[in-house]
């Protein structure tokens, strides 16, 4: 159709002219014969530049019409009217006018061409930057107009603002940043910034940052501390990692040790994973910068499609599934019952999190109940995970757990009416609510547990600190009435270490009565309360006061105290028995130049501070609970997850009464059960037994 209307339009034209010069230019004489007229020269020379210049005039209207120009919609300055008539189709009759030194773009030609096949009226509407027709639809806005500038910048500006919003850890006002290519688009004010800056040359910024990039050397090895200390080792891997940084190109003068990571090996006896991280300058004098040509067959040059990361299938649907639902976290309420949210579970464990949230979602149902709930003759279960919180992090569990509590009462050929956690923290802290899922035993978890806290050894327990009659061995052993449940543990302990450092263990039941009596109560209270307060924080963007939050829900500054924030320094660890020993060293404090040692056996033993004369001040020690945070989040570090360079801060909090009210309780909970008691305990504060859940919604719904 294109091509007929080019013809068309060159052949009428040029056959007009061509009969009328013809019948000029040859006439008939009185015979009747056809002769060449006497004004021929004259009609040839006005008539061929008539009939060329016809020609070139359309040839060139054909031309706007099908070849690209460069000029852009905003460069019209008044609308296109459709007019019902031929003459719509002249360039000077269609209503465009032009500035001085622009040239049509082909399309807006084209829109002409088309616009003669409408029914309707059409405009192009400039102020909307979109041509619209009565019923039918409209063009893309063009970039240029004002309006479409405007809600550009309405929507970088929402975004920004979000952005803020989010990476806030306050409500307080913070200055803002900006610097890359981007940062001319930006407004100069935003909503929860104090101020905006835009540095001279921001627009190169991330140009400078690549030209300025430090140059690193990792090592990552396995060593043996048989014949050296792990600190010396230390030493010379970090050599190695300065030596292989200066290798890569980094000045010598300027490398620095940044990263530091011991742990020892489970399963290998005297030998540990040193990771060591040094980085520098980049050293330019030693480099030759050549012209950036690519050779033939480099990698540069070659296709890198095939080496492209691919997602795992389902990672996805994977991804999402770890990402909790929007929730009304100040306005939530369990459903008397009780069912929780396992959203803020995690604070205890993010395995046992993980796994107990999958039962939830697979339509498994969890209920706790109140210790008070029980029958004095209801036999009560409990059971968990026992060995190197190291070995667990690296080992997911099977289904030992429950193979355990039903081996024990296959034995004695009953079940239990309930189950207890056996500690609240670690991975045994939600073992319980596992165990008595309607999936497993079907059974209700009781809300405490037999230490309030963590312990790495069984026996201390407060069942131990309140049990009178003596533990039952067998008699290949040889059986004492003064044995008690130390006894059993080194038994365990011995056959454990050679079982790969994790077993699970089920306890015998212990009766209605007798946990009412010896159970800490409302834990699994706590911990809920305290994982609600950190999602609290993070959904308000409030992360920097979580500790403050923490302390709160536990009961206030007299039962809970921030005993130290700064950076991880340093850690040592080494595996005895089942149990990892070692020690964190934290730097900070007021002037940033204190330092907070905590010594551990799986747990937190004591908190020791060293000011900058060298002088030591106890802080806290068991059996009060010493927890260390990460600074950002609020989200608990266990002792395997100690590394360098970790903002944490570190909360003391008032143990149990169950603990702390008799001298037993001491001996087991305390120091001596560490194999020290050169230091007396002195408590943080005053015990505040936590508040139920159970008993602050159900009166709610009463």
């Amino acid at each position: 159709m294109k091509i007929l209307t080019i013809i068309i339009l060159i052949y009428l034209p040029t056959t007009i002219v061509a009969n009328f010069f013809s019948t000029q230019f040859i006439q008939k004489n009185d015979n009747g014969k056809m002769k060449v007229s006497d004004n021929a020269w004259l009609l040839a020379a006005i008539g061929l530049p008539m009939t060329v210049a016809t020609i070139v005039v359309w040839a060139l209207w054909v031309y706007f019409t099908t070849v690209p120009l460069p000029i852009e919609q905003d460069q019209i300055s008044t609308p296109l009217q459709h007019q019902n008539s031929f003459r719509s189709f002249l360039p000077w009759k269609v209503g465009i006018s032009f500035h001085a030194g622009d040239l049509p773009h082909q399309s807006n030609f084209r829109k002409i061409l088309s616009w003669r096949k409408a029914t309707q009226p059409l405009h192009l509407d400039l102020e909307q930057g979109a041509v619209n027709s009565q019923g039918g639809a409209s063009e893309p806005q063009s970039p240029n107009t004002p309006a479409v500038s405007l809600d550009f910048k309405k929507t970088v500006k929402a975004m920004l603002e979000r952005v803020i919003d989010t990476m806030k850890t306050s409500t307080d006002d913070i200055p803002v940043l900006l610097v890359g290519g981007g940062a001319v688009l930006a407004p100069n004010e935003l909503a929860g910034a104090s101020r905006v800056v835009k540095p001279q040359w921001s627009g190169v910024a991330n140009a400078i940052g690549a030209a300025t990039a430090r140059v690193s050397g990792i090592i990552d090895t396995i060593e043996s501390t048989e014949a050296k200390s792990a600190a010396d080792v230390m030493k010379d891997i970090s050599a190695r990692a300065i030596a292989r940084a200066v290798d890569n190109g980094a000045k010598e003068e300027t490398v620095e040790v940044v990263e530091m990571d011991h742990v020892p090996l489970q399963y290998i006896a005297s030998k540990s994973s040193f990771i060591i991280k040094a980085i520098g300058d980049f050293d330019f004098s030693r480099t030759s910068f050549g012209d950036g040509a690519v050779e033939a067959g480099s990698i540069a040059e070659d296709d890198m499609t095939e080496f492209a990361k691919q997602p795992r299938e389902g990672s996805s649907e994977n991804q999402k599934a770890l990402d909790s639902p929007d929730v009304d976290i100040a306005n939530y309420k369990p459903t008397h019952g009780l069912r929780y949210s396992g959203n803020w579970w995690r604070w205890i464990s993010l395995w046992t999190y993980a796994r107990l949230r999958e039962i939830m979602r697979n339509g498994g149902v969890v209920r706790v109940i109140s210790p008070d709930d029980l029958k004095d003759d209801d036999l009560v279960a409990c059971g968990g995970g026992k060995g190197s919180p190291t070995v667990s992090i690296e080992k997911l569990p099977g289904d030992e757990m429950m193979q355990s509590q039903k081996e024990l009462y296959k034995y004695m050929n009953t079940k239990p009416a309930a189950v207890s956690a056996l500690e609240i923290g670690g991975g045994n802290g939600l073992q319980g609510m596992i165990l008595g899922a309607s999936t497993n035993m079907n059974i209700p978890t009781v809300d405490g547990d037999w230490m309030g806290r963590a312990y790495p050894v069984a026996w201390q327990t407060t069942l131990d600190v309140f049990e009178t009659k003596p533990v039952f061995l067998p008699s290949t052993i040889f059986h004492d009435p003064s044995y008690r449940e130390l006894m059993v543990e080194k038994a365990f302990r011995a056959a454990l270490s050679q079982m790969g450092s994790h077993v699970a263990c089920a306890k015998g039941p212990v009766s209605g009565r007798n946990t009412k009596n010896w159970v800490v109560e409302h834990t699994i209270s706590l911990s809920w309360r305290i994982g609600r307060a950190m999602a609290l924080s993070r959904q308000s963007n409030q992360t920097d006061t979580v500790a403050e939050s923490i302390i709160s829900e536990v009961g206030g500054d007299a039962v809970t105290k921030i005993l130290f924030k700064g950076k991880i320094l340093g850690v040592q660890r080494t595996l005895r028995m089942g149990h990892v020993y070692g020690e964190v060293i934290i730097e900070g404090g007021v002037d940033g130049k204190e330092k907070l040692k905590i010594p551990f056996k799986n747990e937190n033993i004591l908190a020791v501070k060293e000011d900058v004369n060298g002088s030591e001040t106890v802080l806290a020690l068991v059996p009060d609970l010493i927890c260390v945070i990460d600074t950002q989040n609020g989200e608990a570090i266990g002792t395997p997850e100690y590394r360098y360079g970790l903002l944490v801060t570190v909360l003391g909090i008032v143990a149990s009464e169950k603990w702390t009210s008799t001298a037993r309780g001491l001996d087991i909970g305390g120091l001596k059960g560490f194999g020290m008691d050169d230091i007396e305990y002195k408590s943080l504060g005053t015990f505040q037994k936590p508040k139920s859940v159970i008993d602050e919604y159900s009166a709610g719904d009463a």
